[in-house]
């Protein structure tokens, strides 16, 4: 059975929260936010082969966040694949970040936080594998996530032929029939990750845990209590390592916490207004406990004052 979701259906001043909770019902708990005014538009259509539902999406300019409080009160334990026929796709995940154009494919886990920053307009694929499955297919999810893959590969236009073709595959085909079709898209996407991935791991252990160390601080920024002895007991390494991992990339904890922060707050001050998020709520959920601190902290960051940086955005 298909199920479809559009934008257009619904009055203008319904459509961003309508949206919202369409990409939440069908992917998992996200956060949604429209980079476009007017004429803003997204659609829809989900269906399933076996176990793996199939999901093509389409739309303007949008900012997708999967945070730390989505995946706790969340049971969805996927791996998704997000193939781009059409437009361009920023990504932050667990450290990387990415670019991809049209063509181009994306593995992302949905027990880890990631952005997704669409520019413009755009047209994906996404499938969602059950982890067991997963891994059955490609391996270890942690090895694979977060890289884009099929930038100049020989195989390219033909993962990109074959996505746009596989969605609409219909329905009233055998489920032995189907099984086949995906079975082959799978073998595609494989030859191509075995193919690229050895070009794409870490640099050198150090800097794969430098990669964790950050990744834990920033579902960590709400808690202005947070210490590097914290973190350390959390990875169950020294606390004198990870200054040694900062000092390595000409930094240091205390600084990469506060930038942190700051980044988060000036984010939220521009996503948010001041009748939703005041601003002593937001330099709370990034984990102040001083006001004249982070107000002092922020100015001296961006130049500007907190409720400036708010107004003229």
């Amino acid at each position: 059975m298909m199920f479809n979701y559009d934008t257009r259906r619904v009055k203008n001043k319904l459509q961003r929260d309508y949206w919202q909770d369409a990409i939440s019902q069908v992917f998992v708990p996200l956060t949604c936010n429209v980079s476009v005014q007017d004429g803003f538009f997204g659609a829809l259509s989900a269906k399933h082969i076996g176990n793996i539902q199939l999901v093509e999406i389409k739309g303007y300019g949008q900012h997708v966040e999967r945070h730390a409080s989505n995946i706790r009160h969340s049971h969805h334990d996927e791996i998704l694949f997000i193939f781009l026929i059409e437009g361009q796709m920023g990504v932050q995940y667990h450290g990387r970040e990415q670019c991809l154009s049209k063509g181009q494919f994306i593995f992302h886990d949905t027990q880890q936080p990631y952005d997704l920053y669409l520019n413009g307009q755009f047209n994906q694929l996404v499938l969602m594998f059950p982890r067991e499955q997963f891994q059955q297919y490609f391996g270890r999810p942690d090895q694979l996530c977060g890289h884009a893959f099929g930038d100049g590969h020989p195989l390219k236009i033909l993962l990109l032929n074959y996505a746009h073709d596989l969605f609409w595959f219909p329905e009233q085909a055998s489920t032995e029939l189907q099984q086949v079709v995906l079975h082959k898209f799978f073998d595609l996407l494989r030859y191509v990750v075995l193919d690229q991935i050895k070009d794409k791991t870490p640099r050198s252990s150090s800097h794969s845990m430098l990669v964790q160390v950050k990744h834990l601080i920033l579902e960590h920024l709400n808690n202005s209590g947070l210490s590097i002895h914290d973190i350390a007991q959390d990875l169950r390494i020294s606390s004198r390592y990870i200054s040694k991992l900062f000092q390595q990339n000409e930094t240091t904890f205390g600084r990469y916490v506060m930038q942190s922060r700051l980044q988060l707050a000036k984010k939220m001050l521009i996503q948010t207004n001041e009748h939703t998020h005041k601003i002593n709520q937001i330099a709370y959920q990034c984990g102040f406990d001083d006001m004249s601190k982070f107000s002092r902290e922020f100015r001296k960051h961006y130049g500007i004052s907190p409720s400036m940086m708010r107004k003229i955005n």
